[in-house]
């Protein structure tokens, strides 16, 4: 069982449904933290090394996250109205990733490069729940901006974002775990999803061998950048709520599915 699987299912007993000791009181506390989380993906989905890969590990991921993004913004706002609010996060978002390029680009040592990356990713992080925007967006704009600044070796001035990459993503799957509702209606849909997640898994391996996306260096499984996406959604629109239980259930089940498919094989 991976790792992503064990902290969904921890977030899950330790949720109201389970032993209640994350209550929906303490989850709402935890959303800012959970903005921050998903702007370090957003940031280290850009800047990881499956950032130069093929077209998983590029395109589709920043599609669907400009999809989702796009579709949250229209569904409670004009379109005007929707692009000015975009504009000014992505505005922000641009911003505060020059600010941290200036800071990092002087003769910085990696303490103080870290304290500037999570200064700026939290600020990230506040913006996108304070504007209720994408968090994961922002931290995507943010490090494209940083890839188009220019500098000398880029390692050495963007902001170290997979350096609270572990914490900040232990800390987004608990939580999405936490917030899932047991039901036998998102079970059925669980286990829908689970059963054409396996059906596409069989095809695309006939066809060839697939790797695990890296980003930033640690490995991220498609799983979990689905729980990421539609974590980012719920935060904005509480009726998707059912759609998250949903994924991490069926992200649950496909874990231990697949586990067992391969002690079988073996």
């Amino acid at each position: 069982m991976r790792l992503a699987t064990l902290l969904l299912v921890t977030g899950i007993v330790l949720g109201p449904q389970g032993l209640a000791v994350l209550t929906p009181a303490v989850i709402e506390a935890l959303r800012p933290a959970v903005a921050v989380a998903l702007a370090v993906l957003g940031v280290t989905m850009v800047f990881g090394p499956a950032a130069y890969g093929g077209f998983w590990r590029t395109h589709l991921p920043s599609m669907l996250i400009l999809a989702g993004a796009l579709s949250l913004a229209l569904l409670h706002r004009d379109a005007v109205e929707a692009t000015a609010v975009a504009s000014q996060a992505a505005g922000i978002a641009i911003l505060l990733a020059g600010a941290g390029w200036m800071l990092s680009s002087g003769r910085t040592g990696a303490d103080e490069r870290h304290v500037f990356a999570i200064a700026v990713l939290l600020l990230l992080g506040g913006v996108a729940d304070y504007l209720s925007v994408s968090a994961l967006l922002l931290g995507w704009i943010a490090a494209t901006a940083w890839r188009l600044m220019p500098a000398k070796g880029l390692a050495d001035v963007r902001l170290d974002a997979a350096y609270v990459q572990h914490p900040t993503t232990a800390l987004l799957l608990i939580t999405a775990g936490a917030q899932a509702q047991v039901s036998w209606q998102v079970t059925l849909i669980a286990a829908a999803g689970c059963a054409v997640a396996l059906a596409a898994l069989l095809v695309l391996r006939r066809q060839r061998p697939l790797g695990v996306p890296s980003f930033g260096g640690v490995p991220l499984a498609p799983a979990t950048f689905a729980v990421a996406l539609v974590m980012d959604a719920a935060r904005l629109e509480p009726q998707l709520a059912i759609a998250l239980s949903a994924v991490v259930l069926a992200v649950s089940a496909f874990d231990v599915m697949s586990n067992l498919a391969r002690e079988n094989a073996a």
